[in-house]
């Protein structure tokens, strides 16, 4: 792992769209622990652009700003057909990497990224930054203390019309529902209920070779869970945890602020409200906590919490193709 000596970490962003955005804002709305001190971009006007907007010294195309030794983290927002061939590209010139989700498309690229940074002593993490926010944390304390019982069952929906989108409706890219929004509610049920999956199924509908609508059903021993998710239409993006005891239901799985807790007969039992800037700053400040102590993962997601989230997309994946 690359020894760094400073606290603030210099970041050095691939890609200047919606999420490189997303994160360059966090920052600038923080005062975090990151600088950002290049952005790279096949298009020089939209790279000039990004880095006049956020104040970004250096402007790069992707192979100069993996070649700069003085970046510390490399965040890879990019399409996700390119995340596998430019996350193994900054590990092997030695740079600590966050990828925006999914990592890549396929278990066995996934788990070649996470074997090659660890044989490397890199940090390597992926981008699924609900998975980070204390509220989700808050929750899985609740139901570990026994407060709703035994988990039985887990629904979560997330759907958002996307249209004249050339990423979301190209198999090429990497498109469909699954990898840009269900992945959400696959690591948010894997997160509360475990990876110990006996079954899984899925009603996708298939338009320009991609799923715009999958219905997937998770079938655990003692519990179920529905997952939903499109890009047709707009949802209320509800979880919903249900025990033996009652049940909690989370306001969005798509930007979580508010989640209540009730009996079994409809009672609430409490309202849980947290704050938060834009959500990204709880990603970030793993990443750099991880960083500095020299750590090649952080304590919300794991590695093997990510390779079982693309084992399951995998398995939905393959299962849409036959469709």
């Amino acid at each position: 792992m690359n020894i760094i000596k400073h606290k603030i970490i210099r970041l050095g962003i691939l890609g200047t769209g919606w999420a490189a955005n997303k994160i360059a804002e966090t920052i600038q709305k923080t005062n975090s622990n990151f600088s950002i001190f290049a952005v790279g971009s096949r298009d020089k006007e939209n790279a000039q652009k990004f880095a006049a907007q956020y104040n970004i010294p250096n402007i790069y195309n992707y192979d100069e700003l993996l070649s700069d030794r003085q970046i510390d983290l490399v965040y890879i927002a990019l399409p996700n057909n390119l995340h596998y061939e430019y996350t193994k590209k900054a590990l092997l010139n030695n740079h600590n990497v966050l990828v925006e989700k999914p990592m890549t498309l396929s278990y066995n690229e996934t788990k070649e990224l996470l074997e090659l940074a660890k044989s490397k002593n890199l940090f390597i993490i992926e981008g699924l930054w609900i998975q980070f926010l204390p509220i989700i944390h808050k929750i899985k304390t609740i139901i570990d203390n026994g407060i709703i019982g035994e988990v039985k069952h887990l629904s979560a929906s997330l759907s958002y019309p996307i249209e004249n989108n050339y990423r979301i409706y190209n198999a090429e890219y990497g498109g469909g529902a699954l990898y840009d929004l269900g992945i959400y509610c696959i690591g948010f049920c894997q997160y509360i209920l475990g990876n110990d999956i006996k079954n899984i199924s899925v009603n996708p509908i298939i338009r320009h070779g991609v799923d715009v609508y999958d219905n997937i059903l998770l079938e655990y021993n003692n519990a179920i869970a529905n997952l939903t998710c499109s890009v047709f239409y707009t949802d209320k993006r509800l979880a919903t945890i249900s025990g033996t005891k009652g049940f909690i239901v989370l306001d969005s799985i798509g930007f979580p602020i508010k989640f209540e807790i009730y009996d079994n007969n409809y009672k609430l039992l409490d309202s849980v409200y947290t704050q938060q800037i834009t959500g990204y700053e709880f990603e970030l400040q793993e990443c750099h906590n991880a960083i500095i102590n020299k750590q090649i993962e952080t304590k919300s997601l794991s590695h093997d919490e990510i390779l079982a989230n693309i084992k399951v997309m995998e398995s939905i994946r393959n299962d849409c193709k036959k469709n």
